[in-house]
């Protein structure tokens, strides 16, 4: 295969082209320190670099701290604790101590470099004055202290606290601050405070909460599953499935077989000319397999990546009653959506929609999934990626499809299922079937 590199330069060449040429040329390793120091603040990043290197390289840590604290330069300001940052890791105690001093610096910039200095070179002394850096008024140092104390472990009970008071106190919106609270979480694997979030009051400390347990991998995720904001609950489920935690396979799988969080289709009466539902839910109900997957606006953001993951889940497990909860799902003709608020097809006057594709499609699904009992695809259902199953016994699956078989083809079943049902059939060479199909044909 051929192809073309094309090189482009500007018409009119920087003077200082010339000048960067040289001195990277002719080097850093002969130049004196305050020669050093002054490159710092040029105005191309690769010398600044250069020189940033060499100081610390010959360790001069005089050098170094000057620059950091009296330069007028902030470029300069920042690779010198960029610097001190090298001679830190290389296990410089006085280079510690220096960029300590600089998490009480006037500028909010260089407060937030030496935060991230401190964790990546792993100063744990420095863990309590990186707490106090989460209130700091400039979010960005807010950012990097939460960071570092995810670096460092900071775990003491206190600490904790405050974490939490600093992603409490971050709304929705500020979604940096909240990833970067969750992660100093996580960096301590401190799984308890996380799946704690759970019982918060605030919905993006609980999701701050199942992002957290996803990174950690922990089963505890599953404490979720239950929580009245819908949106909570598919991250709790992509969580399970995608990363994926499968002890808490079995918890999500049970979702099936249980009505969800989502208002029923009764609800529709009140959705008249696009109006904006209210979508807070109402509380898990005793019946229903799966007329509670129905939201004004919740397909396909939520509606679609939940059903996935709850059908999958259940394929995976591939326990008899996980078999029973699928052919189940696909049988229950109650399995409505309702548009979305706003679309073209809104409800009106409370008027009932038949099924979206969604809904039919799903329950294909779940007809496929047992067509395919016996000889699981290698590859995930929801994600693709290689997740290969052992062969099982398909009786399960046969089982479960002949108690349902009759109602999927009652005729009041879409087309979509009904073919699904016999291609699973035809498959699971379901000999009970027999009759039924002698019935249809004539």
């Amino acid at each position: 295969m051929k192809g073309r590199i094309y090189r482009m330069v500007p018409e009119q060449i920087d003077p200082r082209s010339a000048e960067v040429k040289q001195l990277l040329a002719e080097g850093m390793k002969k130049r004196a320190a305050n020669e050093l120091v002054k490159l710092l603040e040029h105005p191309d990043m690769r010398v600044r670099l250069a020189a940033q290197w060499e100081l610390a390289n010959q360790k001069l840590l005089a050098a170094l701290r000057n620059a950091a604290f009296e330069s007028s330069n902030e470029l300069a300001r920042v690779h010198a604790i960029w610097g001190l940052g090298q001679l830190a890791r290389g296990g410089s105690a006085a280079a510690r101590a220096q960029l300590g001093k600089l998490l009480a610096d006037a500028s909010g910039e260089v407060r937030r470099q030496a935060a991230g200095v401190l964790g990546n070179a792993g100063v744990r002394s420095a863990g309590a004055e990186l707490v106090r850096l989460l209130a700091d008024p400039d979010p960005r140092v807010q950012f990097a202290a939460a960071i570092a104390c995810g670096k460092l472990g900071v775990n003491r009970p206190v600490e904790i606290a405050i974490l939490l008071g600093s992603i409490s106190g971050h709304s929705d919106s500020e979604r940096y601050l909240r990833h970067a609270g969750v992660m100093a979480l996580v960096g301590n694997k401190n799984t308890r405070t996380l799946a704690s979030f759970a019982r918060h009051p605030e919905s993006h400390v609980r999701l701050a909460g199942v992002l957290g347990l996803r990174t950690l991998q922990s089963a505890e995720v599953a404490g979720f599953l239950g929580d009245t904001d819908p949106t909570i609950v598919v991250e709790a489920a992509r969580a399970i499935n995608d990363a994926p935690i499968p002890a808490a396979l079995p918890a999500l799988a049970s979702l099936l077989g249980r009505a969800r969080l989502l208002p029923s289709p009764d609800s529709a009466g009140s959705l008249k000319n696009g109006a904006q539902a209210d979508l807070r839910p109402t509380g898990l109900k005793s019946s229903g397999v799966a007329e509670a997957m129905v939201a004004a606006d919740y397909e396909p953001l939520v509606t679609r990546p939940l059903i996935r993951r709850v059908l999958n889940a259940n394929f995976r497990v591939g326990q008899p009653e996980n078999a029973e909860a699928l052919a189940a799902f696909a049988a229950d003709g109650r399995a409505r959506l309702l548009p979305r608020p706003g679309s073209s097809d809104s409800l009106q006057d409370g008027a009932r929609q038949e099924p979206r594709p969604t809904m039919i499609d799903a329950r294909a699904e779940a007809l496929l999934m047992l067509g395919q009992w016996a000889s699981p695809s290698p590859r995930d259902k929801v994600l693709g990626l290689y997740r290969p199953l052992d062969p099982r016994d398909p009786q399960p699956a046969t089982d479960a499809l002949a108690r349902h078989f009759d109602s999927l083809l009652d005729g009041k079943a879409p087309t979509a299922v009904q073919v699904a049902t016999l291609d699973a059939a035809a498959t699971l060479g379901l000999s009970s079937a027999s009759p039924k199909l002698a019935t249809l044909v004539n």
